[in-house]
């Protein structure tokens, strides 16, 4: 886990108090009061000190119990590690009625390793990433299945430049 990592989680730690759970390396941070919320239940550092094997996995799911939850992984992650993984989710803007449970929709976005390392070196643009990346979507319990997703490079400075405005002497907008 990187410097900027172990702040971010010892600030965390007081605020969840009892309900940061550790398993093997990895932290389970849980929000019993906000059980829906994936914001705020995660599993931190899970494969960082190895490679996250299956009872250490199943160890972390069952501390996170009924919640919806996000895995963070590092980028000191095991370096087997196949690629990245971001999920999105939000609240679906529906009516609902007194009874109903609020629906969730979800987009999950895999990106190799390769991939990753490419466009973070600046050879793949961001169309490309989109192009290549797996990307799958959920209506609550519903797999709608893959997805495509459009991308483009967009240079907002220049896009929504203010009329007359000028930087200051050697400041860059890069």
């Amino acid at each position: 886990m990187d410097e900027l990592e172990r702040i971010a989680l010892a600030a965390y730690l007081p605020v969840y108090g009892d309900d940061a759970v550790r398993v093997g390396d990895a932290t389970c941070l849980r929000a019993p009061l906000a059980p829906d919320s994936p914001m705020l239940n995660r599993v931190i550092g899970l494969g960082v000190g190895g490679p996250a094997d299956p009872g250490v996995v199943d160890e972390a799911l069952a501390a996170m119990g009924e919640t919806s939850f996000y895995v963070a992984v590092s980028p000191d992650a095991d370096p087997a590690l196949d690629g990245f993984t971001v999920i999105v989710e939000w609240l679906k803007q529906h009516a609902m009625r007194g009874s109903d449970r609020p629906v969730h929709e979800t987009i999950a976005v895999f990106v190799d390793r390769a991939l990753a390392v490419d466009y973070l070196a600046r050879t793949v643009s961001a169309r490309e990433l989109a192009g290549r990346a797996r990307v799958m979507a959920w209506d609550g319990a519903d797999a709608l299945g893959p997805i495509s997703v459009s991308a483009w490079e967009d240079n907002f400075v220049a896009t929504y430049k203010m009329q007359n405005y000028q930087l200051d002497k050697g400041v860059s907008c890069q």
